[in-house]
């Protein structure tokens, strides 16, 4: 999507745009070593905070940026990843060894970061349970250090790029009241990430040593 971001960065954003009002924020920390963001939620790409909560669940931390405009959500709070840089999502993003950042996208699932072997992990458990899923290659691919998705102690994270077509199977509908209701795609989706990166045994030894060996226990 060819687009020129209204604010370079997330302290321009909050000089013209409210909390509460035309945008919210959800910050969960959590003994792990994996934290899930959303950072172009609500309105802006919708159903990417409500796949990125549920993957969190109560095992992992979680970050999601909200918009809550009636309308032009995209257009006025859509950050880049290599730009977003709210200081709460870093400070959390700052604590852990995997960033799952969970975006929208307009044509097929890509799955994207700098965390080669857990790309490859998420890309084939979609695959197993029926779901179209390849590797990022474009230019957007959350591969540059920057990306909010790479942000973490490691400095190597994912970034899940899930397509419109999908999201509308997630859901009743993306309009707000709609999302609240999901249909099974969702459940097998959530579950199929929950799975690779549940592998990770995130709390204790172990985590340490499959993240610093690629993302594989």
């Amino acid at each position: 999507m060819n687009h020129k971001d209204k604010y370079e960065n997330f302290a321009e954003l909050t000089e013209s745009e409210s909390e509460e009002r035309d945008f919210g924020r959800t910050i969960l920390e959590r003994n792990s070593a994996i934290t899930i963001i959303a950072p172009h939620g609500g309105g802006i790409e919708p159903g990417t905070s409500e796949i990125a909560k549920a993957i969190a669940r109560s095992e992992f931390s979680m970050y999601c940026f909200e918009g809550l405009k009636a309308k032009g959500n995209y257009e006025a709070l859509h950050i880049t990843g290599t730009n977003f840089d709210d200081p709460k999502c870093l400070q959390l993003t700052g604590k852990s060894r995997i960033v799952l950042a969970v975006h929208g996208c307009n044509d097929e699932n890509k799955v994207g970061g700098r965390n080669e072997n857990l790309k490859v992990q998420i890309i084939e458990v979609l695959k197993g349970v029926g779901f179209q899923a390849e590797e990022d290659a474009s230019s957007h691919s959350g591969h540059d250090s920057r990306n909010i998705c790479n942000r973490g102690v490691q400095n190597g994270g994912v970034q899940l790029e899930i397509s419109e077509g999908l999201r509308l199977e997630m859901f009743r509908g993306l309009k707000r009241p709609e999302r609240q209701f999901t249909e099974p795609s969702f459940d097998i989706f959530v579950d199929a990430i929950r799975t690779a990166l549940l592998e990770l045994d995130v709390v204790g030894e172990n985590t340490q040593r499959a993240i610093e060996d690629g993302g594989r226990v």
